[in-house]
């Protein structure tokens, strides 16, 4: 077997730890918000502790993503400010029907993009198993919740 094989099969068997921060009363849901990134995962045990209360966790999964489907957006980060044009390709890339000047206010320019992926996350996921983006440049999972299980 050459090289180049042994390595692409290598790459499918690899497991990636990720890890989800949350607290003790956070909902479980269909889908789940993880990330590669621990900090970030802390930094979402906090925001979760002061919007439900409970104490904070953090689960870690370890995980092979080579075989779920999920949408690559990863040229896309939510904290990102874009205009509308950018929002109308973001749109038709993640195959979403949303009116944009429904969540612009007449004075915005921009928006951050988690605005508008908000309001579209069902959308986003209808012929995908979850989604990759960037959250202030380090990458997010939002995931099938059965896929950590």
């Amino acid at each position: 077997m050459n090289i180049l094989l042994k390595e692409k099969i290598k790459n499918l068997l690899r497991e990636t730890e990720y890890f989800r921060g949350s607290t003790t009363n956070t909902n479980v849901n269909e889908f789940t918000w993880i990330t590669p990134d621990i900090d970030h995962a802390r930094a979402y045990a906090v925001i979760n502790k002061v919007t439900y209360g409970g104490d904070e966790r953090i689960e870690t999964f370890n995980l092979n993503l080579s075989q779920v489907n999920l949408l690559d957006l990863t040229d896309w980060d939510t904290d990102e400010l874009y205009g509308e044009s950018d929002l109308e390709y973001f749109l038709e890339e993640t195959l979403s029907d949303f009116e944009i000047l429904d969540i612009m206010d007449f004075s915005e320019e921009e928006i951050p993009l988690s605005r508008l992926m908000n309001k579209i996350l069902d959308q986003i996921v209808e012929d995908y198993e979850g989604f990759k983006i960037l959250e202030s440049d380090i990458e997010t999972i939002y995931i099938r919740t059965t896929h950590l299980t």
